[in-house]
């Protein structure tokens, strides 16, 4: 799923090439229009923050 699709507060997690889910877990956040792209806040550690571009696949987690 892109991460444009997907609703601010979602918990997500970043895909590999081949298709395979990436250990950490996010939240998406909001969108940067200085720098065009969105924000993926870590669920473990608030302080740790992944910006990713428009088009960017993403894995939609459960818990």
């Amino acid at each position: 799923m892109k991460v444009e699709n997907i609703k601010h507060g979602e918990m997500v997690a970043r895909v590999k090439k081949d298709g395979k889910r990436m250990s950490k877990t996010f939240i998406r956040g909001e969108y940067n229009r200085s720098e065009k792209c969105y924000e993926l806040q870590n669920y473990d550690d608030i302080n740790d923050y992944v910006y990713v571009k428009k088009g960017t696949e993403l894995m939609l987690v459960d818990y």
